[in-house]
């Protein structure tokens, strides 16, 4: 089974077995001519005896990234792939190629032919570049020489997150269920910290936290050995519409090294704010993505635009505008202000089309609010 490309696909529960020497599930990007994915939730299949090596072609039982068919082109973000179960794969089990914004989590791998997770493996080469959080997976069975999971690509951050429950110490808050497996920090109202040992900041600049919000969202502080002791990133946290709709949130670190107690001082206006799954600490050279960048607001109107209209989703904030699937592709741009000295910057060039309407993600770094603007390839900007 291949999903290649589209928005909020939802690919459950499926069986899939023995496709002689090809991939058994992939989240990707058909070649050059197919649809990015923007947004996708793969979760609870079985994928059993996939994958291979007939013909040298290297192929996973399970691809997650833009270079399953060879192809390393076009986008892969927003993917959530939890709970899939991968049996005596033929190859490795688990294969990641460029992609970012990608969760994968509590999955079970058994008995692989060769790694268990494999980010960049040998046929993608060492371009592979993205961010993923790998969090509570069970990988057995390894044969000797082989690892539960290897990184051959130096420009793929890959995130070991600590569960946000998993605190030493706390203010104000409350662990609870969480929809996505173990418990979440809620309850945070402005003000809440919570604090962990012994946690190595050496090397790192980036953090992310995996949050849910019907409140009215806020921020958090990471601070170093107390809740008022020195502040070395600050990330912003929007509302995502649910509780338990979660999505995940960037922001960059400076000024930390070494190994501290950090503290996660919550902050924002009255009433519950957020919940809080997981975070973590990396290192990365390239742009965050920032999927839950812009939440409201209006859009300036000018050139006699086709209508825009944005929608928060489980994954990111999309931005959608009507059209035909042969409309010319379009560029979307991002700036704060729409001063004549404006820098405008790409935020993609590859929007999808889909049900009547052009759809794009907008995950790269953007602020908490702005401006869009669409330009169609004839250069007729539209806001």
């Amino acid at each position: 089974m291949g999903i290649y490309g589209g928005v909020n696909d939802v690919v459950t529960n499926n069986m899939l077995s023995d496709t002689a020497r090809y991939i058994g599930l992939g989240v990707m990007k058909f070649g050059v001519n197919g649809s990015d994915l923007l947004s996708a939730t793969v979760e609870g299949n079985t994928v059993l005896r996939c994958g291979g090596n007939g013909y040298s072609q290297q192929q996973q039982a399970m691809m997650i990234g833009n270079g399953g068919d060879g192809q390393g082109v076009g986008a892969i973000i927003n993917a959530y792939c939890a709970s899939n179960t991968i049996i005596n794969s033929l190859y490795d089990a688990v294969g990641f190629s460029t992609s970012t914004n990608i969760v994968f989590q509590r999955n079970s791998i058994s008995n692989p032919g060769l790694d268990g997770i494999a980010i960049g493996p040998p046929d993608l080469g060492s371009g592979v570049t993205g961010i993923a959080i790998i969090n509570s997976n069970t990988v057995t069975g390894v044969g000797s020489g082989h690892f539960a999971l290897t990184n051959s690509a130096s420009g793929y951050a890959v995130v070991i997150p600590t569960e946000a429950a998993n605190y030493n110490t706390g203010s104000n808050v409350q662990t609870e269920a969480c929809a996505e497996g173990g418990l979440d920090v809620g309850f945070i109202s402005n003000g809440s910290f919570t604090a962990y040992n012994n946690v190595n900041l050496n090397g790192v600049n980036s953090f992310v936290a995996r949050t849910a919000s019907a409140g009215s969202g806020g921020n958090i502080e990471v601070r170093l050995d107390s809740s008022t002791g020195t502040l070395v990133g600050t990330c912003a946290v929007s509302v995502t519409g649910g509780w338990q709709t979660w999505k995940d949130d960037y922001c960059s670190v400076s000024g930390a090294g070494g190994t501290h107690t950090v503290y996660l001082v919550y902050t924002g206006g009255a009433g519950n704010l957020f919940n809080v799954e997981l975070f973590g600490f990396f290192s990365y050279s390239a742009s965050l993505p920032h999927p839950s960048a812009v939440t409201g607001g209006t859009l300036a109107t000018v050139n006699n635009p086709s209508p825009l209209r944005m929608s928060l989703q489980p994954h990111g904030m999309m931005l959608h505008w009507p059209g035909a699937s042969s409309d010319a592709p379009a560029h979307v741009y991002y700036a704060s202000d729409l001063s004549p000295s404006a820098a405008w910057m790409l935020v993609t060039n590859e929007p999808a089309y889909l049900n009547g309407e052009w759809t794009v993600a907008l995950p790269v770094g953007t602020n908490s609010s702005g401006f869009y603007r669409l330009q169609q390839n004839n250069g007729v900007p539209q806001y």
